[in-house]
């Protein structure tokens, strides 16, 4: 059983990201332990993970994007388990490597080999 961080930018949306969604099943269905938060959350940032998602969404929250990506960056236990997806990461994902030195996905979650 692993535990998993889900992380959403802190901007105001009315829904959660589609795709952190359908992370959050695919875990659950493995038995996982799977924690959403939204923003800079302390408690979440106190804990070590095993797993961490962060959902990017506009190229305009380019800083805040940064900034989310790098606090929760030494919240997992292996550095290559903290995963970069959404619209703005597809769209952008060399700079977002290049700023932050972690993994993006690119486009949608339904090629095997992709986690």
């Amino acid at each position: 059983m692993s535990n998993i961080l889900l992380v959403d930018l802190p901007y105001k949306n009315k829904y959660p990201p589609l795709g952190l969604m359908k992370i959050a099943t695919f875990h659950k269905s493995k038995k996982d332990n799977v924690c959403f938060v939204k923003g800079f959350n302390k408690r979440a940032k106190a804990k070590k993970w095993d797993r961490v998602y962060v959902s990017t969404l506009f190229s305009f929250n380019w800083n805040t994007t940064i900034r989310t990506i790098k606090y929760y960056k030494s919240t997992v236990k292996k550095q290559k388990k903290l995963f970069v997806g959404g619209p703005m990461a597809t769209i952008m994902a060399d700079k977002i490597e290049e700023e932050t030195g972690v993994r993006v996905i690119r486009g949608l979650l339904n090629e095997k080999g992709k986690l």
